[in-house]
């Protein structure tokens, strides 16, 4: 059965599942460094950060875009 992926914003919320993906491609981070490299581009309209979102399985994936 297929799951329908909601794409958002992220949120500082987001943080621990986005530290989780970044941490599963093989860079280990950790949330509070991860909210220090997000919290400038989350408040700047240059900036684009989102996440996929799986009402079953949580943020999948995400992407950041820079103008």
């Amino acid at each position: 059965m297929l799951s329908t992926v909601v794409i958002r914003p992220a949120v500082s919320a987001d943080v621990s599942a986005m530290s989780d993906l970044i941490s599963q491609l093989g860079y280990p981070v950790n949330s509070e460094a991860l909210v220090a490299m997000l919290a400038p581009l989350l408040g700047d309209r240059r900036q684009a950060v989102v996440v996929a979102e799986e009402a079953d399985h949580g943020i999948v994936a995400m992407l950041a875009l820079s103008a």
